[in-house]
């Protein structure tokens, strides 16, 4: 039978592996939340090589800590089996920690865990208690002893409801009451025991030793890592609060006018919706324009880079550098996802990736809206649903949608819907003008919606169809009447009296803007369609700014970035 020394050594050093296992179960979240993931893996936003370690191991490290305890404990109740009441405990105690062991490892196989549970918390505790219980009734039990068979029993029962109707968990229940039972037993053990020089030996690198090393690195890795964490945390929000103090001081921090990003010479810089050049370009990376809320204040402020220093900039381009343990989480940041947000083909979503920058200087993404342009309106005419037929009316005309259905060959009573593959729905469409006038024809509608009673029109009310041949596309205009094109182009949008046309042939894109009368406007290889404002490549091959009218309002760019583009 092992010293009283060695059981309480090995008595607390469960206390220490569990408080451990506990302290960082309850701050899985606030140590995971310091981790950067990308397709790299992960990086600790403090660079902390330790962090790193535990949380990218955290797996093996549980496993490596469960095993570590569970032996021993297994070990000594054999050692300890002469007083069956400790023995009984550290048995419980190591089965348990050989089963959370187990379900880490396969954490992913529910059946094994099942049966494991069974077999762990169910069958092995009321086998020894049966067997202990017979080998106590010659003798006068003790009240303890019988308590403490009385309580595995009862925890064993519990654990029968959790395998059946998933009740309750009964892991932490064993490890307690076993620590519990373990120091009771401990306490009133004899100090008269005598281990053997041989087992001296073993126990002193089994329990002084081994179980010593991991449970003490591992409960160091674990207070070490919280208390790094804390330590930079309390650092951090004291520069984060210094900052916020002096973003409010910045000169137009509050203008609310939107700011476009765009690029010249691999700098980027800023112009309004005008196609005032704001910000001229000169920095290396940019965000867009974020609106952020401090002491419950709006204001404006974007991300940048230049000469391999990271600023916040104003509207007015005044800035603050971000140096100390701020600007430090920044370049680590940056230097982590780099190569991944390189990766990004589009520029567009390449300047909002950044945002996960400015997310460390305001604590999470949702307090960041970014301004952008928006896109050309598009409506949604709601539908009148009568007997399968869709209506819609205005002063001018009442449009009649019956959807057509195709019989199939193998029931006489079941129908098909009659849709391609683009979403078109095939329609019989009536036009009733006020005078009653009527006329019907058989087209595609490629914006109508059958289920929620809708269709979508171009900006200025436009209802798109495409001929029942598919030969040609066209519109009916806010008369009702029916106007079309050829089909070798998609029509963008119709607004402002223009027609935005699109021809994606020969794997090469073409856009051009024609006027009513089928008049060419402008041609270009790009184009970005806002409310009253166009961005397009010109003969130069650089990106403008033009009005509605199509006349130029800006200088040329390489690029003209917003977020919500074609």
């Amino acid at each position: 039978m092992n010293s009283k020394k060695t059981n309480y050594l090995i008595a607390v050093m469960n206390v220490i592996a569990i408080v451990s296992f506990y302290l960082l179960y309850f701050s899985s979240n606030y140590l995971t939340d310091t981790m950067m993931i990308s397709s790299n893996g992960a990086k600790n936003i403090y660079n902390n090589n330790i962090i790193e370690f535990l949380l990218l191991n955290i797996k093996p490290i549980m496993i490596i800590l469960s095993l570590s305890i569970a032996i021993p404990n297994i070990v000594s109740a054999i050692q300890n089996k002469k007083d069956k009441k400790l023995s009984f405990w550290q048995l419980v105690f190591g089965v348990y920690n050989l089963s959370a062991a187990v379900d880490i490892a396969f954490l992913e196989y529910s059946d094994v865990k099942k049966w494991e549970h069974i077999i762990m918390f169910i069958v092995i505790p009321i086998i020894l208690v049966i067997k202990n219980f017979i080998t106590i009734k010659k003798d006068k039990p003790t009240k303890l002893k019988i308590v403490s068979y009385m309580l595995a029993i009862i925890i064993a029962i519990i654990e029968i409801f959790n395998c059946l109707f998933n009740f309750l968990g009964t892991g932490t229940l064993w490890s307690i009451i076993a620590i519990i039972m373990q120091f009771i037993y401990i306490h009133n053990q004899e100090n008269t025991n005598v281990e053997s020089k041989g087992r001296k030996v073993f126990n002193i690198i089994l329990y002084y030793i081994i179980q010593t090393i991991v449970v003490v690195s591992f409960s160091f890795i674990v207070i070490y890592s919280l208390s790094v964490v804390k330590i930079n945390e309390i650092k951090l929000d004291s520069q984060l609060s210094e900052l916020h103090s002096n973003i409010t001081k910045l000169q137009g921090i509050t203008n609310e006018e939107i700011y476009i990003p765009v690029k010249k010479d691999n700098k980027y810089g800023f112009i309004n919706e005008k196609g005032q050049e704001k910000i001229e370009c000169q920095y290396n990376i940019v965000t867009y324009f974020y609106e952020i809320e401090i002491n419950n204040t709006k204001y404006y402020i974007a991300l940048a880079n230049k000469d391999d220093k990271w600023y916040i900039i104003s509207k007015s381009n005044e800035s603050i550098e971000l140096n100390g343990d701020v600007g430090k989480n920044i370049q680590t940041s940056y230097n982590y996802f780099s190569e991944s947000v390189m990766r990004v083909k589009s520029e567009e979503s390449r300047l909002l990736l950044y945002k996960l920058f400015l997310g460390i200087l305001f604590r999470g993404n949702e307090e960041l809206n970014e301004q952008f342009l928006e896109e050309s309106d598009t409506n949604s005419i709601t539908l009148t649903e009568q007997n399968s037929e869709y209506y819609y009316s205005n002063k001018n005309f009442t449009m009649i949608i019956e959807p057509l259905y195709a019989q199939t060959d193998y029931e006489e009573n079941y129908y098909e819907e009659s849709d391609d593959s683009s979403g078109k729905t095939k329609c019989n469409v009536t036009i009733i003008k006020p005078n009653g006038e009527r006329k019907s024809s058989i087209v595609y509608l490629t914006q109508f919606d059958e289920y929620n009673a809708t269709i979508k029109t171009f900006s200025n009310g436009y209802i798109e169809f495409e001929n029942e041949e598919q030969t040609y596309t066209g519109w009916y205009d806010n008369n009702g009447n029916k106007s079309t094109i050829s089909n070798d182009y998609y029509i963008i949008d119709i607004k402002d009296n223009k027609i935005i046309l699109a021809n994606y042939a020969d794997g090469t894109s073409e856009y051009i803007i024609i006027d009513i009368t089928g008049k060419v406007l402008l041609k270009t290889t790009d184009i970005l369609i806002f409310n009253n404002l166009y961005a397009v490549k010109n003969e130069n091959k650089n990106m403008i700014l033009v009005d509605k009218d199509l006349n130029t309002i800006s200088k040329e760019y390489d690029k003209i970035l917003n977020i919500k583009f074609k």
